[in-house]
């Protein structure tokens, strides 16, 4: 038996040929498009490569068929959309891949089974993913991966100045705004659309506001029903001030802004200087350097500069001092039981 020999240019067609090897000194013509009988590769009896319909491409064993009307269509892969009707502009690369796709379009499908649940979905991405029954415009990136690894974003900024941030629900969705489902409770109640801030710290929101409300109103002036507010010098005004404690003055400045109780405008109240008391409107001064001194009454001892050791009492009283020598007879206001006239006022010198 004589050994078979490579086949030689015929311008005859050949319906099938049986041959180990085929070495065409020229070109393989098949016929455009594929049909059930004719333009095919052929692994055994299932097709291996063909283009039925238009413009599509289809290579792996039973890949596509002979029946698709849609056109575009870019198939690798066994059995890789070996359903499709209508479906048009896909590409496909897989075993199974785009398998469940019948009309579906404009879908990219990488990996074993990659978007094999698509049926009519149009625009989706399913990369390592079988993808959902008609979905649209989706992307699905992998199935069962527990980390994910993506260059260009860390220290990226964005060229546009609109970022937001990314969340990401149970599903493995992301988006850029948070969603609640389900109907909150506690302080913070009712669903996402109309949420309700019951409680703030145990304390009700209305009474939280109206809290609020009134320290936002706080005035250092005299209101009613007002908190008050200190102003800028720290001071406030007020109609009757009430204490179970104490009152706590201050050491009285020369200014007579620290430790003094005024009326109207005037000093009422103070000790300016050393160990001196005055109580009466405008008594005693704040410019004095003598020290032991008394005075009670209208502008007692008001005009005391030195002189110390003065005691004065009611209006107007400039006081006597056991120190001051009397003006008419020189003596200590011991000896004067009259009118002094260091003083010019009726006042009875106790010697003391």
């Amino acid at each position: 038996m004589s050994p078979r020999k490579p086949l030689a240019a015929s311008p005859y067609a050949m319906r099938a040929v049986t041959a180990e090897s085929l070495a065409p000194g020229g070109n393989i013509v098949l016929t455009d498009p594929s049909t059930a009988t004719a333009g095919n590769i052929m692994k055994g009896s299932s097709r291996f490569i063909h283009n039925a319909g238009f413009a599509n491409t289809f290579v792996g064993v039973d890949s596509g068929n002979f029946t698709v009307t849609g056109s575009s269509n870019t198939i690798t892969g066994a059995n890789a959309q070996g359903n499709v009707t209508s479906g048009q502009s896909n590409t496909a690369s897989g075993v199974f891949a785009l398998n469940g796709n019948t009309s579906g379009s404009d879908n990219i499908a990488l990996g074993i089974g990659a978007g094999g649940s698509l049926t009519t979905g149009d625009f989706n991405i399913d990369i390592g993913n079988a993808g959902v029954a008609g979905e649209v415009a989706t992307t699905r990136l992998g199935t069962s991966q527990t980390r994910a690894f993506v260059a260009g974003i860390r220290g990226v900024t964005p060229a546009v100045n609109d970022a937001l941030p990314v969340v990401i629900d149970s599903n493995g969705q992301l988006g850029t705004v948070a969603s609640v489902s389900s109907t909150l409770a506690a302080d913070v109640t009712g669903p996402q659309s109309a949420t309700v801030v019951a409680l703030v710290g145990g304390v009700t929101a209305a009474n939280v506001a109206a809290g609020a409300n009134l320290a936002n109103a706080a005035t250092g002036g005299n209101a009613f029903n007002a908190l008050v507010r200190r102003d800028a010098s720290g001071n406030f005004s007020a109609n009757t001030i009430s204490t179970t404690g104490g009152l706590n003055l201050s050491t009285t400045n020369g200014a007579g802004t620290q430790g003094v109780i005024t009326q109207a405008g005037n000093r009422l109240l103070h000790s300016f200087g050393g160990a001196n008391f005055f109580a009466g409107s405008n008594g005693g001064n704040f410019s004095m350097t003598g020290g032991n001194n008394t005075g009670v009454g209208n502008t007692a001892l008001a005009a005391s500069t030195s002189g110390g050791w003065n005691t004065a009492t009611g209006s107007l009283a400039h006081g006597i001092s056991r120190r001051h020598r009397c003006a008419r007879l020189g003596a200590k206001c011991s000896s004067c039981r009259g009118m002094c006239k260091f003083c010019n006022d009726a006042v009875r010198g106790d010697g003391k």
